[in-house]
């Protein structure tokens, strides 16, 4: 009875082993797979090990390299800020004294500069009255006279109008018979309009007035009367308490116009 069994048994063992050695190469290779992926995992720790180690090193070479220059260099490097803080305020106040001493130069260069102007003005306005002088003939009151009576009594219906003082109109009297002997314009003022005082009063008024309003007897062409505040008006003589020689002067763009006249109230 135990003879057919054997075979049967048989079987079963070597399916046995051969399944014991599957499992065994099975977990082999799965242990030395664990143990590689281990040996790896350590070796990439060791590596980054050695190298924070070493960068660590570095750093601290740095650090000390960088302490012992700055114990070498502190001494002196105090020394030049204490140096510079020192000469600051001396710096300052340099400064200071400089900036005044500047504005006090400028001050007086620019005193020095308007009086240089002011003196040139009154040298070119006195080199003016010079060549005025020199271009015309002393006057005199009693040539004066005589050229004026010869325009008193002139029907001036048609005399054109130059200007207005307080009100009265001032009209050109210029015969042709005077322009051709004496080359002089006379005007006058016809009294046309009603003022609340007398004629003495208005006469005193107009004498001792400033001249520069006064009507002008010529103007240059362009002229407008917005130009009449740069008009300047002297006295080059007095013939009398209330006749006087005038030149007036009107400003243009490119040259002055420039006229002799001869007042008598």
């Amino acid at each position: 009875m135990a003879s057919p069994s054997c075979p049967s048994t048989a079987v079963s063992d070597v399916d046995s082993v051969v399944h014991l050695e599957s499992w065994a190469a099975q977990t082999t290779e799965h242990w030395t797979t664990q143990v590689r992926d281990e040996w790896r995992r350590q070796k990439r720790i060791n590596n980054s090990l050695r190298f924070r180690a070493r960068k660590k090193n570095e750093l601290l070479h740095l650090r000390s390299e960088r302490e012992r220059l700055e114990t070498e260099q502190d001494p002196p490097r105090r020394e030049g800020i204490a140096s510079i803080h020192a000469e600051l305020p001396h710096a300052f106040r340099q400064l200071a004294l400089e900036n005044d001493a500047l504005r006090s130069e400028n001050l007086r260069l620019l005193l020095k500069l308007q009086q240089s102007e002011h003196s040139l003005s009154l040298m070119a306005e006195a080199v003016c009255r010079l060549q005025l002088l020199r271009m015309a003939h002393r006057a005199y009151q009693a040539e004066f006279d005589a050229v004026a009576h010869r325009t008193r009594g002139i029907p001036a219906e048609r005399a054109p109008s130059v200007g207005h003082v307080l009100g009265w109109t001032v009209h050109r009297a210029a015969p042709p018979e005077c322009m051709a002997q004496d080359e002089l314009s006379f005007t006058y003022i016809r009294l046309m309009t009603r003022m609340q005082c007398s004629l003495l009063d208005a006469d005193n008024m107009v004498a001792h007035s400033d001249i520069n309003p006064w009507p002008l007897v010529v103007t240059p062409p362009n002229w407008s009367q917005r130009q009449r505040h740069a008009v300047n008006t002297q006295v080059l003589q007095d013939l009398g308490d209330e006749c006087r020689v005038m030149v007036v002067n009107i400003p243009g763009q490119k040259s002055h116009s420039t006229y002799a006249a001869i007042s008598d109230n």
